[in-house]
This record gives structure tokens, C-alpha cells and sequence, in this order.
């Protein structure tokens, strides 16, 4: 017999269901053994496994249980749930929902074998956590000829890698226990704000690289004969780069303006990046043929004036990561983001998606100074930018519509024209051919 608190439930099933990568399903069953020291509840989806331990007394017990009693009983309450192991293969699992008990039985499906757990752990410095969640986040959610869909620890660099082949994500300075380079699947458990702990250790078996935070314990199959792309030999040396630093105080509203802009649900959201000398980002939908600029007038530029195409994708993701310089080569080259021990480097698109610059482009005036927003909290500053960046699209997208008004206004005089002339016409050969009288005028439709 085992109890848990409704909350407790909660909570495990909560991370549980985060093991995989982005949609993968939760763990079909889950094993949980008990000893006088406490109790073991461990999942596995693929190739990552999580382990629970939850210190009490109890006496020595193993099942394995279905994950649908964890849905089942999970609340917010700290009322108890009684899973017990019956003969036969089944469980019956009692809790109370509001004033009415529950009771219900389960079949015990196949049992799950539990991992050896290592010997020896290692402790590490924390931000570990944040860099592998940055790490998986950029890795491809697909498998790959060149195992992009894995994360790369480099023992001898001390490096954690990520990648898709469009974009790469590098931190260094990690001392880990071992000299070569290991590659570990993806797992959402490093991003979930649930699994806070003061203290992280490592490990590595013979199959499993491991890590231990508070009650958890993670353990990732280590996938020794796939291969890792030499990502270091796409990064462009940066002596003769053009330098765009992005003023502290406009990231967070371009941050803001990306999110707006048109083409934002294009394919790849393409936008355009100028730098001659000042900064412009220009974006077009494929929905409008209005463009709109953009302008960043505290931002700086040095080198080489060029425009090239980015995904706003990346751009926003170097923003999130606290990005504040970009380096770029060439168009159509990568771009390198470097700021202490981290890097983020990506694709510009080609030259194809480049906007070129035009007077009839909306201009939109990013900038801001410190004393004009000083008296404003960080609420009403994005919302007075939003307001300020909404009515400038409104504007042009209204200029547009009479635009387009006169242009639909001339067609439909033209269609006019041809189907009175069309109508004028077939009557006589059709009654001539068959004979018989045609209809009249006003049956005709005139949009035809």
C-alpha cells in the first residue's frame, strides 16, 4: 500500500509529462518502489528517463501502476490517495473528490525495470541547467542524417551544444568528468520552471548521462554511434565583420515590433536588416504590399554598410538569450551573436527575401529617450509603443484599402464594359444556332 497526496500527484504528473521533447506523449506507466527510507517513482518516454524520491518511511513494496492514475487523481488538495496491489495483475487506486470517495481498479501492466543508478556524481556549476535547456530548445525536433536532433557536451571544451542547421547554440566554461564528447536526446525537464534545485550533479554509466536536481534524478541513453556535425567550422571569423549593437534601451520594443510586423505567419517570417550607417528592419506580408520601416536610431553600426534577410525568429531568440551585438561577414553568411561564455549564431536568409528600401514605406520611429519614458512604468511604456506602432499600421493599411479601392472601381467598370458587349453579342448567334429565344437582360448576372 501506498499513499500520496492529490497535490503531490499533481505536481509529478505535471513534470512527468515533460520527459520528451515538444509533443511527446507522457510515460505509459510508471514504477514505484518503497523502502524504509522513502519512495522511488521513476518514468521513462524514449530515450530519457526521470526518477522521484521522495524521503519517509515505508515498508518494502514494487508495482508498476499506469499513468492514468496519476490523471485520475491529481487535485490541488492534500487529500490522500491509497494505491494498493491486488492479485491478479490489478491495483485499486481510493481518493476523495470534494465530499464523494473514489474508488477504482486498474490492470497492472508489463512491470518496468528500474536503472542503476551511478556511483560516483560530480558537482556542477548551475547555469548547466539553463544552457541545456537553451541547448535542447535549438536542437531539430527531427532526426537527422548528422543527429541534430542530439545535444553535444564536449569534455575537453567544456561546451554545450545545440543545433538544427539553421541556427546554433554554444555555451562554454563546463568542467565535466570526462575528455570526449557526448551526445544526449532532447527533454523538456531542463526548461521546467518546477524543477528549481540549489545544487546540480552529474554522472555518467556505461549507457546513461545523468543529472540530479533536488528530488530528481534525469537519466538521458547516450547515443554513442551517432554523429554530431563540426559546427565550429560554420562560424565565420569575425575580424572584418560589420558590428550592429542594439541600444539597451530598444530591444525590448523591437522585441515588441517583431511581433507585429507583417509577414509575421509568413513562411521563415522574413524581415529585412539595413545597416548603412543607421539601422532599418523592414517586413511585407504576403497578404499586403505595404511595407514598413522600422527605425532604430540608437543603435549602433560599424564596418561594411549591407542588407540581408533574417528569420524574425532568430532575431527574437537572440534577444531573449540577452544578445546585444550581431557580427556579419557577409549576407549570406552566418550571423554570430558573443557575449561571455555563450553563443548563438544563424542563417540570414537569401537575397531573394531582401526588402529593398522605397519611399511609400510606412515609417515607424523605434527610439525613444530615457527622460521621455522616465515617468512611465514598464506597462505603460508597452503599451503606449504598441498603441504608437498599431495606429501607424492602421494608417498605412488604410491608405492601402483607397488604393485598392480605385484600382477594384476601375476593374469592375472594365468587366461592365465586357459583359454588356459579351451579352450584346452571343443572343443572336445562340438563337440563330439552336432556335430557341435567350433570356432576357436582367437575368444575366453581371459579375460573370
Amino acid at each position: 500500500m501506498i499513499h500520496l497526496q492529490r497535490r503531490q500527484v499533481r505536481q509529478l504528473r505535471s513534470l512527468f509529462k515533460k520527459l520528451g521533447a515538444t509533443r511527446c506523449p507522457a510515460p505509459t506507466s510508471l514504477l514505484l518502489q518503497t523502502d524504509p527510507s522513502g519512495l522511488t517513482i521513476q518514468g521513462s518516454v524514449g530515450e530519457v528517463t526521470a526518477i522521484y524520491r521522495l524521503p519517509g518511511s515505508f515498508a518494502e513494496e514494487q508495482m508498476t501502476i499506469p499513468f492514468a492514475v496519476f490523471n485520475d487523481t491529481a487535485g490541488s488538495d492534500d487529500s490522500v490517495v491509497e494505491i494498493v496491489a491486488l492479485v491478479h495483475q490489478k491495483l485499486r487506486v481510493a481518493w476523495s473528490s470534494g465530499p464523494m470517495p473514489q474508488v477504482r481498479e486498474y490492470e497492472i501492466l508489463a512491470s518496468v525495470e528500474s536503472l542503476p543508478l551511478p556511483d560516483v556524481w560530480t558537482p556542477m556549476d548551475l547555469r548547466l541547467r539553463e544552457a541545456l535547456a537553451e541547448a535542447m530548445k535549438t536542437a531539430s525536433p527531427e532526426a537527422t542524417r548528422y543527429a541534430a536532433n542530439y545535444i553535444q557536451l564536449r569534455g575537453r571544451t567544456g561546451e554545450v551544444i545545440g543545433t538544427d542547421s539553421r541556427q546554433l547554440f554554444i555555451e562554454s566554461g563546463f568542467a565535466f568528468p570526462w575528455d570526449d564528447e557526448v551526445l544526449i536526446p532532447r527533454s523538456g525537464l531542463f526548461a521546467a520552471e518546477e524543477l528549481s534545485a540549489d545544487r546540480l550533479e552529474i554522472a555518467r554509466t556505461k549507457t546513461h548521462l545523468w543529472f540530479r536536481l533536488g528530488s530528481w534524478m534525469i537519466a538521458l541513453l547516450i547515443a554513442s554511434e551517432a554523429r554530431y556535425p563540426e559546427v565550429h567550422r560554420a562560424i565565420p571569423a569575425s575580424l572584418e565583420a560589420t558590428r550592429w549593437r542594439i541600444d539597451p534601451g530598444e530591444s525590448h520594443g523591437l522585441a515588441q515590433c517583431l511581433k507585429q510586423l507583417p509577414g509575421e505567419k509568413d513562411p521563415h517570417r522574413p524581415v529585412t536588416v539595413e545597416l548603412n550607417g543607421h539601422v532599418a528592419i523592414r517586413a511585407r506580408g504576403t497578404e499586403s504590399l505595404q511595407t514598413t520601416e522600422v527605425h532604430l536610431n540608437r543603435s549602433q553600426v560599424e564596418g561594411n554598410p549591407m542588407s540581408l534577410a533574417l528569420d524574425r525568429a532568430y532575431l527574437q531568440r537572440a534577444l531573449q538569450l540577452g544578445f546585444s551585438e550581431f557580427q556579419i561577414v557577409h549576407p549570406d553568411k552566418p550571423i554570430v551573436c558573443q557575449q561571455g561564455s555563450r553563443r548563438f549564431v544563424c542563417m540570414p536568409l537569401g537575397k531573394t527575401s531582401v526588402i529593398a528600401a522605397c519611399p511609400e514605406a510606412l515609417q515607424v520611429e523605434l527610439g525613444e529617450t530615457a527622460r521621455a519614458m522616465s515617468g512611465k512604468n514598464t506597462s505603460t511604456r508597452i503599451r503606449d509603443r504598441a498603441r504608437n506602432f498599431s495606429s501607424a499600421i492602421l494608417a498605412g493599411l488604410l491608405e492601402e484599402a483607397n488604393s485598392l479601392q480605385s484600382v477594384v472601381q476601375a476593374l469592375l467598370e472594365r468587366l461592365t464594359y465586357l459583359s454588356e458587349e459579351l451579352h450584346r453579342l452571343l443572343p443572336r448567334r445562340k438563337s440563330e444556332r439552336i432556335g430557341v429565344n435567350t433570356p432576357s437582360e436582367a437575368m444575366i448576372d453581371p459579375f460573370l
